[in-house]
C-alpha cells in the first residue's frame, strides 16, 4: 500500500511543558480543513483524543498543548496552543475526541488539512460500502522513534473488526465507561491515542477519514467481590467515529468563532 506524502502531512504530535521546562510526547493530534466557499478559505481544526487533553490538564502544566510539527525552511518547531480553548462534546462525555480551531501560520509550518469531503460519514457507510473487513491504516507517533529532523508518524494496518452497531466498554482517563465506537484489528500503542485512521475504499481504491484512535481494548475481570481491570493488549484498537468530531465543530462555540472569523473576511 502506498501512501502519497501529503497525508502523512496530516499529522503532528502533541506535547506538554511541565513547570521546570521539560517538554513530554503524550500522543498524536491531525489536522483537519473546511473549505468555506464564500471567502474562498480554507479554516483549519487541530484534532486528538480528549483523553490526551485531559491528562495534560491533571498534569503541572504551563497553560498550553503544543504541536510539533515540520518547519518549512527544515527541522521541526513547537507552536502552542490554549489548554482551556481545546472543545470536547457537549452531550456525549464519552466521545473520546478533542478539537482545536485555530490554524499554524502557513508560511512557516508544513501541513496539511484533511477534507472534510473525504470523511466516512454516518449516512455514507452504505453508499461507500464500508463494512467489516475493509482494510485500514493508522498514522501516529511511535514513541521508540520520534524522529529527529522531521515529524516521522509510524504506519500501521489493519482492517474493521467490528461496526459501532451499540456502545463499547473501554476506559476513558481512569474510568471504565461504554462508548460508541469502531473496533479495528490493529494493534495500537499508547503514542497512537489520537491518530487518525483511513478506510480504504474498495470501489474506488480511495480513503476516506473513519475516525480516531481512542485506545486499546482493555480485558476486564471480576475478583473476589471487587472490579479488577487487566490492560491486556489484544489487537484491537478502539476507534471513536469521525462523526463525533463533526459534531464538535458544529458546536456553539466553534461555530461562533467560525462565523466570526468568515465575517471578517
Amino acid at each position: 500500500m502506498f501512501i502519497q506524502e501529503e497525508i502523512l502531512g496530516c499529522v503532528t504530535f502533541i506535547l506538554y511543558k511541565d513547570l521546570e521546562g521539560e517538554f513530554h510526547h503524550v500522543g498524536t493530534g491531525f489536522f483537519i480543513g473546511e473549505y468555506v466557499k464564500e471567502v474562498d478559505s480554507t479554516l483549519i481544526y487541530v484534532v486528538t483524543a480528549k483523553h490526551i487533553i485531559g491528562g495534560i490538564k491533571v498534569r503541572k502544566n504551563d497553560g498550553y498543548v503544543y504541536l510539533k510539527m515540520n518547519f518549512k525552511e527544515g527541522g521541526t518547531r513547537l507552536t502552542s496552543t490554549v489548554l482551556e480553548d481545546w472543545e470536547y462534546h457537549d452531550s456525549d462525555p464519552f466521545a473520546d475526541v478533542a478539537v482545536f480551531f485555530g490554524a499554524p501560520k502557513t508560511n512557516f509550518y508544513k501541513y496539511i488539512g484533511l477534507s472534510l469531503e473525504k470523511f466516512a460519514k454516518h449516512d455514507q457507510m452504505d453508499k461507500l460500502e464500508i463494512g467489516t473487513g475493509d482494510d485500514v491504516f493508522i498514522l501516529g507517533l511511535f514513541n521508540n522513534h520520534l524522529g529527529k529532523n522531521r515529524i516521522l508518524p509510524i504506519l500501521r494496518k489493519g482492517s474493521i473488526a467490528m461496526m459501532p452497531s451499540e456502545p463499547v466498554q473501554a476506559l476513558l482517563g481512569d474510568r471504565k465507561v461504554s462508548m460508541e465506537a469502531y473496533l479495528v484489528e490493529c494493534m495500537s500503542t499508547g503514542g497512537l491515542s489520537g491518530s487518525p485512521v483511513f478506510v480504504i475504499i474498495r470501489s474506488s481504491k480511495s480513503i476516506s477519514l473513519l475516525g480516531v484512535v481512542q485506545g486499546h481494548w482493555v480485558q476486564a475481570e471480576l475478583g473476589d467481590r471487587t472490579f479488577k481491570e487487566e490492560i491486556h493488549n489484544k489487537g484491537i484498537a478502539i476507534v471513536t467515529p469521525i462523526e463525533k468530531v463533526l459534531e464538535i465543530i458544529r458546536q456553539e462555540k466553534i461555530s461562533s468563532l467560525r462565523k466570526n472569523i468568515i465575517e471578517r473576511k
